[in-house]
């Protein structure tokens, strides 16, 4: 027997176009490499019977280079590669009836061994692409989407033929085709999902014309292109993702994608352990082929660390960056964690915190990291998450309806810290459904405005998965705060424009207490206007247009950050909140 694990060679591999939104953090994440040391990464390939494979190729790629070995009569295979972040793929020996293999972001520090590999028996997905007016698309890749997770499985020789046709080896499952134009302004199409537990011949997929979005990335300071950006389109409002095969930039920083007409989003995500910072681009029309020109990129830091369950790295964890004033959310390329938990991500100076939130098939919740600073490249303690469960339930307003827009929100119930700093809202029919740590939490249920249902805080304690119903009491009065002439951008020491209207939304007098209060990006609070008593006769509505607030002085380091002005409804015996509104507003 040949001993075909040598030397690894090492050759080029295309870049690997991963479109699901979880997932393109690992498509990004597959160019790191500290190229400091080199490594064994290892394991064993076998089938769904427990046989070995002899005579797979096992691909591991980092960013555009890959290495490349193949299995012995056992199975084994060993690769030498730098640290860094690889994907490893395997591909059956030839006339094989078995399905290729993917493991996604394997973080190579030391050793590795990633076990065994298990190929499943596969089946073949076939059919033809076309261009609209009939003509075959001729070498256009085509891919395979998972249609429940969205991810791309990994489909060695799925470009079409001359004629259009295709043909790929998968495992059962329920998937997508995604078929891509070879040239021109053509949009990528996707299938409808199909499950496979035999062969399949997929409908005809014909792909529209669209219109080509053309940039140049490149470094805010030497104006030099940036390579291997990645470029995601999606739809504002949805968040769903475009296919956009020919996403990457080249080396002089060019790129190209192909969309319909339409109002985008675009992410601009360079490689990880690039300190380029990422940039996300809102209510981008697109009406005709469309060039927005030189895009550049500032630099940042590099923040490394680990996420983890206990002692055990948490994998596809999603890596949320808040600034300490504010918060603001900061939009992070690279942002979800490797096979041991491990993350990379670029952000300019300053102060922040994380918010790591491990995937709902795990046992754990989010948590927060303690608040840092970084002047520089930055390793951080490990964020360890806690136990946790699935808090979910159905929320139902005052009259007996789900009600949908209720923000719900969980704090300690003994010291009041917010448990992580990002909320949840009720959607159709007025459902809600998030991770949070075991034991007791204050949930705060809170109505969108103009309900007609109040706020309800109540304890609720969590050790395994728990529903959690819960019904929303009348709301005696209403308030409302919209700005009004001015925007919510105002200068320092100008007053705030804004309009006001409070509602007795009960049939009897009340005399209720209003205060205005201004809450900075650091959580201080100022009195704005003291609680005073507003008589109130019944279903009654005061309305306030165009009230013209002088702001008191603020700290100049709190500039440009969100402020927050509340408009607060109190029992005037009690003290107890009615009801309250708030305006979010930045001063400069």
């Amino acid at each position: 027997m040949v001993n075909l694990l040598a030397e690894p060679t090492l050759r080029a591999h295309a870049p690997i176009d991963m479109t699901h939104p979880i997932r393109s953090f690992f498509c990004a994440l597959m160019c790191v490499t500290a190229a400091v040391s080199s490594q064994t990464l290892s394991g064993t390939v076998v089938t769904s019977t427990a046989l070995a494979v002899s005579g797979a190729t096992v691909t591991a790629t980092v960013g555009t280079t890959s290495y490349t070995a193949t299995t012995t009569a056992t199975g084994t295979f060993t690769l030498t590669v730098p640290t860094g972040t690889y994907t490893v793929d395997v591909e059956p020996p030839g006339g094989s009836t078995f399905a290729p293999a993917r493991l996604e972001a394997r973080h190579v520090v030391t050793a590795l061994n990633v076990g065994t590999i298990t190929l499943q028996p596969g089946f073949s997905v076939s059919g033809t692409v076309l261009y609209q007016g009939g003509l075959p698309v001729a070498n256009g890749d085509t891919d395979i989407i998972d249609a429940v997770t969205g991810q791309k499985l990994f489909t060695p020789n799925d470009n079409t033929s001359a004629t259009g046709t295709y043909s790929m080896i998968v495992p059962a499952g329920t998937y997508k085709v995604v078929g891509d134009p070879a040239a021109g302004n053509y949009l990528s199409v996707e299938s409808a999902a199909f499950t496979v537990t035999g062969n399949v011949t997929v409908p005809t997929i014909t792909l529209p014309p669209g219109y080509a979005v053309t940039a140049t990335i490149v470094d805010a300071t030497t104006l030099a292109g940036l390579a291997n950006v990645d470029i995601d389109v999606e739809d504002p409002t949805t968040g769903v993702r475009l296919q956009t095969p020919t996403d990457k930039t080249s080396a002089t920083g060019a790129v190209t994608v192909v969309v319909p007409a339409g109002t985008w989003r675009i992410n601009i995500d360079p490689p990880p352990g690039d300190a380029h910072l990422g940039q996300q681009l809102n209510n981008l029309a697109v009406f005709g082929n469309t060039n927005f020109g030189t895009l550049p990129l500032q630099t940042g830091k590099v923040v490394t660390g680990y996420v983890k369950g206990g002692t055990v790295g948490i994998y596809d964890a999603s890596i949320g960056v808040d600034t300490v004033l504010g918060p603001v959310r900061r939009y992070t390329s690279n942002n979800g964690t490797a096979h041991d938990g491990y993350f990379n991500v670029s952000m300019p100076n300053g102060s922040y915190r994380i918010l790591a939130d491990p995937p709902a098939t795990t046992a754990f919740a989010p948590t927060l990291s303690s608040n840092f600073t970084i002047t520089a490249n930055t390793t951080l303690a490990d964020i360890v998450c806690p136990a946790g469960a699935t808090l979910s339930g159905v929320v139902t307003g005052s009259n007996g309806l789900p009600e949908n827009g209720v923000s719900v929100s969980l704090n300690t119930t003994s010291t009041g810290a917010p448990v992580t700093s990002s909320g949840l809202v009720t959607t159709t029919p007025g459902g809600y459904a998030r991770r949070v740590p075991l034991g007791t939490n204050t949930v705060t249920y809170r109505p969108s405005r103009y309900s007609f249902s109040a706020a309800l805080a109540v304890p609720v304690s969590v050790s395994a998965n728990t529903t959690w119903n819960v019904q929303l009491p009348a709301a005696s009065v209403l308030n409302f705060l919209a700005p009004g002439s001015n925007p919510t951008t105002i200068v320092h020491g100008a007053p705030l424009v804004f309009d006001a209207a409070v509602m007795n939304a009960t049939f009897s007098n009340a005399v209720p207490n209003l205060s205005i209060i201004l809450i900075d990006p650091a959580g201080g609070i100022s009195t704005v206007i003291a609680p005073f008593p507003l008589a109130l006769g019944p279903r009654q509505i005061i309305l306030a247009p165009n009230v013209a607030l002088p702001l008191p002085t603020v700290n100049p380091a709190h500039w440009g950050y969100p402020f927050r002005l509340r408009f607060l409804v109190t029992d005037a015996l009690s003290g107890a909140e009615l009801d309250r509104d708030d305006l979010v507003i930045t001063i400069t």
